[in-house]
C-alpha cells in the first residue's frame, strides 16, 4: 500500500532493517494479519462488529520497533463509495505514557500499587515493584513478520493465588483478599478490580473482538493493619508500666493506700479493658469503632492515639472505592481525548475521499469512447480497464489522425493518486504528439520520455512506467516500447507471443533512452487478432496464490477464435473473474483487443 504518515519519518527505512522481506509480503497479513478480513466481515455483515455502531480499531498494546515505546495502534477503515469494499484506511499510533504514569504514579499506604490489565489478564502498565511482588514475567516476541506485542500475563503469575485471580465480569468494583508467599511467608494482600468501556481489538491471533480492560490496585494487609499493631504494643507497654507501678505502690503501701490504689486501679483497669475491646472490633474489621477515657494520663493518650489510628484505617478502606472511580475518571477524560483525535481523521477521510472520486472521474473521461473506436475503419477495438484503487496507474488509448492510427498501453509503477497523474500526463502528451503529425515511431517515444521524464523530475516523484505503442497501416503493425509480452492469434488460430524487452526502456526513469528505442514489424492480415494487456491481467491470483498467466490468456483467447474482438474481450474477462474469485484485485487490470476485420 501508499503509506503516508504525518510528521514525516524514516519508517519505511526502518522498516526494511527490523523486518527483512516485509516488502515482498502483502502489509495486512505481514504485520496485522486478519484486520482486513475483518472490515470485510463487516461489509458483509454489519451487526458482526464486535463493539456495534463503531469502525475503530485498535491493537493490542505492543512495543514500536522504531521508538521503542508502548504504543496501540487505532485503524478507522474507509470504504468504497457504495461501501462494497475496503479502500484504504487512516491509522494513528498512540503511546501509552501518559496513561501508564497515572496507573505507575498509583500509591496506596506505604507499599500499595495500581496496574492496568486485559480481560485475558495481560498486565499493560504496573510498576517494577509491583511486577515482582506480583510475580510477572515479561515474554515479548522476537522481531519478524508482525510487531512485537507485549505478553505480561496474571495467569503466568509465580504465585498460585494471582494466578487464579478471578477478574470482574461485571462493570461493579470487585475487592478480593489473597495471599502471596514473601520470603517463605505467606502474606495478606488486598486487590480491587474495575472495568472500563470496551473497544474493538485486533489480537495476534489474526481477530477482531471486543476487549475491555481493567484498572487493579494492590495493598498489604499489614498496612492497613500496622496503625493497629502499633497501638495493640503501646497498650501493652503502658499497662506493663503501670502495673509494675502498681506493684511498687502495693508493697510500699499495701496497708496505708490499699483503699484509695484500688480505686485507681479500677479506673486505669477499665479504660485498657476499653481499648482492648475496641482493638478485637477494629481486628474484626469494624472501623466505626471509637474509644471515651476521660482521663489525661497515658491511657487517656493511648486512647487519643487508637481513636486517631481507626481514623485513618477507616479513611483508607473507605475510600479505597473512590479512589478506583477516581482513577477511572481520568482514563475516561483520556478516552475522550483519544476520540476527538477519531473524530478528526473521519473528517479528513470524507475529503480525501471524494478527492479521490473527482480524479477517478478526470481519468475515466480521458479514456478513448465507443463511437471513436467504432469509427476506425478496418479494426473492431474493445478495451478494459479496472482500477485496484480508486484511481489506477495503467494507461491505453487509441489515437487517429487522418489515416494514422495509433494504439498505446503502459503500466505506471503502483497504483494510486500519483501513478493516475502520471497516466494523465502520458495520455497528454501522446495526443500532442500525434496532432503534430509525428510519424516516426523511434522519435515519438523518445520525445514523449522527454517529457515525462521532465515532468517527474519537476513534481520530485519515483514513479515511471513500462509502455508500447502500435502504429497500425494495411496490414502491417509496427511495434515500439517496452511492455508486457504481445499476443498475436492468426486467422487460423496459430498463437504468436512477442517480446518487447528489446524494444525500449521504462518511461520517466532516464532523460535520453534513444539509443535504446527499437521498432518490430509484424504481418496483421484480415481475421487476425492482436491482444494487449498489463502485469495486472497475467500476475492476478486466485485463492491457492496461483497465477492467471500468459498460457491462460493464450489459451482463453484460442477457444474464442473466430469471434468479434468484444466476445474475445468479454470471455477473457470472464475468465479472468472465475480464477480470481473472492480473493482481492491488488493491481489494476488493463485488456485491449484488436481484430483486422
Amino acid at each position: 500500500p501508499i503509506m503516508r504518515t504525518i510528521p514525516y519519518s524514516d519508517q519505511a527505512q526502518t522498516f526494511d532493517k527490523l523486518y527483512p522481506g516485509h516488502d515482498k509480503a502483502n502489509f495486512w497479513d505481514f504485520f496485522f494479519p486478519g484486520v482486513y478480513e475483518g472490515w470485510e466481515g463487516w461489509i458483509r455483515e454489519p451487526d458482526s462488529r464486535p463493539v456495534k455502531g463503531d469502525d475503530i480499531t485498535a491493537t493490542a498494546p505492543y512495543i514500536d520497533a522504531i521508538t521503542g515505546k508502548l504504543i496501540v495502534s487505532f485503524f478507522h477503515p474507509l470504504w468504497t463509495k457504495d461501501r462494497s469494499n475496503v479502500a484504504g484506511m487512516v491509522a494513528a499510533d498512540v503511546t501509552l505514557d501518559q496513561l501508564a504514569d497515572i496507573v505507575e504514579s498509583v500509591k496506596v499506604a506505604d507499599t500499595g500499587f495500581g496496574f492496568l490489565t486485559m480481560s485475558n489478564g495481560n498486565v499493560l502498565a504496573i510498576k517494577p515493584e509491583g511486577e515482582k511482588m506480583l510475580g510477572l514475567k515479561i515474554a515479548s516476541g522476537a522481531a519478524g513478520q508482525g510487531v512485537t506485542g507485549l505478553d505480561r500475563s496474571l495467569k503466568k503469575s509465580t504465585h498460585a493465588t494471582v494466578a487464579g485471580l478471578e477478574l470482574p465480569a461485571d462493570d461493579k468494583t470487585v475487592i478480593k483478599h489473597i495471599s502471596i508467599e514473601e520470603n517463605g511467608k505467606a502474606q495478606p494482600y488486598i486487590v480491587a478490580l474495575r472495568r472500563l468501556n470496551p473497544v474493538n481489538l485486533w489480537n495476534s491471533t489474526g481477530s477482531i473482538t471486543a476487549e475491555t480492560l481493567m484498572l487493579g490496585f494492590v495493598v498489604p494487609e499489614r498496612e492497613i493493619y500496622a496503625s493497629l499493631l502499633a497501638a495493640q504494643q503501646s497498650i501493652s507497654s503502658a499497662t506493663n508500666r503501670i502495673l509494675i507501678t502498681q506493684v511498687i505502690a502495693v508493697i510500699v503501701s499495701l496497708l496505708i493506700v490499699f483503699a484509695a490504689v484500688f480505686g485507681i486501679s479500677k479506673r486505669i483497669t477499665a479504660g485498657l479493658s476499653a481499648l482492648a475491646g475496641a482493638a478485637k472490633r477494629l481486628q474484626a474489621k469494624d472501623y466505626s469503632v471509637r474509644v471515651s477515657i476521660p482521663t489525661r494520663d497515658e491511657v487517656g493518650a493511648v486512647g487519643v492515639a487508637f481513636n486517631r489510628m481507626a481514623e485513618q484505617i477507616s479513611f483508607h478502606t473507605e475510600n479505597l472505592e473512590q479512589l478506583v472511580d477516581e482513577r477511572t475518571r481520568e482514563l475516561g477524560d483520556a478516552n475522550q481525548e483519544i476520540s476527538a483525535l477519531n473524530e478528526k481523521l473521519r473528517d479528513e477521510n470524507v475529503r480525501l475521499g471524494a478527492e479521490l472520486a473527482v480524479a477517478r472521474q478526470i481519468q475515466m473521461m480521458v479514456l478513448p469512447k465507443q463511437l471513436e473506436l467504432e469509427a476506425i475503419p478496418g479494426l473492431e477495438i474493445a478495451a478494459y480497464m479496472r482500477p485496484a484503487d480508486e484511481v489506477g496507474g495503467d494507461y491505453y488509448d487509441v489515437l487517429q489522425n487522418g489515416s494514422r492510427v495509433k494504439i498505446g498501453i503502459g503500466d505506471v509503477t503502483g497504483h494510486g493518486l500519483e501513478s493516475g497523474v502520471l497516466m494523465l500526463m502520458v495520455q497528454s502528451v501522446a495526443r500532442a504528439l500525434q496532432e503534430t503529425d509525428e510519424a516516426n515511431p523511434h522519435q515519438f517515444l523518445d520525445r514523449l520520455n522527454r517529457a515525462i521524464y521532465k515532468n517527474i523530475e519537476r513534481t520530485n516523484t519515483d514513479k515511471h512506467l513500462s509502455l508500447a505503442f502500435l502504429d497500425f497501416e494495411g496490414e502491417r503493425v509496427t511495434l515500439s516500447g517496452q511492455h508486457e509480452d504481445v499476443l498475436v492469434v492468426r486467422a487460423d488460430g496459430e498463437v504468436e507471443r512477442i517480446d518487447t524487452i528489446d524494444l525500449g526502456l521504462p518511461v520517466g526513469l532516464e532523460n535520453d533512452i534513444s539509443k535504446f528505442i527499437a521498432t518490430r514489424d509484424i504481418l496483421f492480415g484480415s481475421g487476425d487478432v492482436i491482444v494487449l494487456h498489463t502485469d495486472g491481467v497475467t500476475e492476478a491470483e486466485n485463492h491457492e496464490r496461483k497465477l492467471f498467466g500468459f498460457e491462460r490468456l493464450s489459451q482463453s483467447v484460442q477457444r474464442r477464435h473466430g469471434s468479434s474482438a468484444e466476445d474475445i474481450k468479454t470471455g477473457i474477462i470472464d475468465d479472468l473473474m472465475a480464477h480470481i474469485g473472492i480473493q482481492k484485485i491488488h493491481d489494476d487490470i488493463t485488456l485491449v483487443i484488436i481484430r483486422h476485420t
